[in-house]
């Protein structure tokens, strides 16, 4: 139900009209059948709309989602119908103090807050929360430095039916005050989302397998980003699907991550964040080599069109005793790369497809799905097609930034002509016509 009021029309957030209260009244007299409800309207209509139906007459009321936005000044209102006995489903974006004491928590199998809460809220809120399967939480952005002092007195978030958790924000310290907190040993899928600012420079992988900092000065109590999902795989073996943002993540913070996630089959590298437009920083790029074998990582690489490649001299260089990230990983997923060449692609699907990999103890790969912020480098498909056992194809879509056209290379015959309306390759950009006469 959607009654909002006009932007031109202001006193109408303060005095709902008439016939806003007249289609309130129609569809509370249907309560007593409501299952899912769907609101999108100001809080004061809303308080108008509790007014007409109590929690009593709510007998069937299972699935709750609404979005309510308050002007500054506005009285905040409970939401008193997440109190009824039935109600195991929630969705909203609302002011958290209207609705904080007002749910059942201990209920609930599904929760997304889209409205921000601090990790301190968010830990008293699934504290109480038992029965949930499905967690999506957004976190205060804070800039500053997390302070001890504001923690709330929680030791353990024991969530022991919880499946799917998607946690959005920034801040290392809030993510990780929620994240050292959080036991839930049932957990699947994991969507984690931090947009970490550009400026910041982190230590970077080198082939000898040191990390060293990129920066002029040494940092201090550096945290990587992404430490408090580590800390959340370290506590939940059973992940199967992880997404997570790697803008501005060094390659060892990447690789010490993967191995506490080995048990994941699907991985969803997600450039473009959660609720964010795409990057533009041309230098955040995950490293793919970090998925083969130590002796790989190294291999100069020739990304020409038309290259050689030898998939029996590349499976060569594969030591047994070299460690494999991700051994159970069927699919591999990632939108917005950037600077990952194809030939390092054709070098981890070759790795992973060849009998040779399951010396290393690793499943084949079933899919691989990507969307590049670049134009092809090489067609790696009938390579790919070459080396697939027999019976078997991989899932392989692959989605290029389109070639610019022969009139914007400089280096074409046709650089500067035009492509108008009257047809391509013309320098002249009006109609006319002098055979008409």
């Amino acid at each position: 139900m959607d009654t909002w009021a006009p932007q031109d029309r202001p006193e109408l957030y303060q005095k709902p009209n008439d016939y806003a209260i007249n289609v309130l009244v129609t569809a509370a007299r249907h309560s007593q059948r409501w299952h899912d409800l769907e609101l999108r309207m100001p809080t004061c209509l809303f308080d108008e709309f509790q007014n007409l139906v109590s929690v009593n007459q709510l007998p069937m009321l299972a699935n709750f989602r609404a979005i309510f936005e308050d002007r500054p000044g506005d009285r905040k209102a409970d939401i008193k119908w997440l109190l009824s006995p039935s109600v195991r489903r929630v969705s909203l974006q609302a002011d958290l103090d209207s609705f904080a004491n007002s749910v059942n928590w201990a209920s609930l199998t599904y929760l997304c807050l889209h409205s921000a809460i601090s990790s301190g809220m968010a830990s008293e809120i699934l504290v109480q929360c038992q029965q949930l399967e499905f967690c999506s939480i957004s976190l205060l952005r804070f800039w500053t430095r997390h302070r001890p002092e504001d923690d709330i007195d929680i030791d353990n978030i024991y969530l022991p039916r919880l499946k799917y958790l998607m946690i959005d924000g920034d801040g290392v310290y809030q993510r990780m005050y929620l994240c050292n907190r959080i036991i839930a040993p049932e957990l699947r899928d994991i969507f984690y989302y931090s947009h970490q600012p550009a400026f910041t420079r982190r230590p970077s992988f080198y082939s000898d397998g040191s990390s060293r900092s990129t920066s002029p000065e040494p940092q201090r109590n550096f945290q990587s980003p992404l430490s408090p999902l580590q800390t959340l795989l370290n506590r939940s073996k059973a992940v199967k699907q992880l997404s997570f943002n790697p803008r501005g993540v060094s390659d060892a913070d990447i690789y010490q991550l993967l191995q506490a996630a080995s048990s994941v089959e699907t991985l969803f590298l997600d450039y473009h964040g959660w609720k964010t437009p795409p990057p533009s920083a041309p230098g955040d790029s995950f490293n793919l080599k970090l998925f083969l074998p130590p002796s790989l990582r190294t291999v100069p690489v020739d990304n020409v069109e038309g290259g050689s490649f030898d998939p029996s001299e590349t499976l060569s260089q594969i030591s047994p005793n070299d460690p494999i990230l991700l051994p159970h990983l069927i699919s591999l997923k990632a939108w917005g790369v950037h600077a990952m060449t194809d030939q390092t692609l054709l070098d981890f699907i070759t790795s992973r497809m060849e009998g040779e990999c399951t010396k290393h103890g690793c499943v084949p790969l079933k899919r691989v799905l990507m969307t590049f912020k670049r134009t092809r480098q090489m067609d790696i498909v009938p390579h790919v097609r070459k080396i697939e056992p027999d019976g078997e194809q991989l899932q392989l879509n692959l989605v290029y930034t389109p070639e610019p056209p022969p009139f914007a290379k400089e280096t074409s015959g046709r650089f500067g002509l035009n492509v108008t309306p009257f047809g391509p390759d013309t320098t002249w950009p009006y109609p006319e016509n002098y055979n008409v006469l």
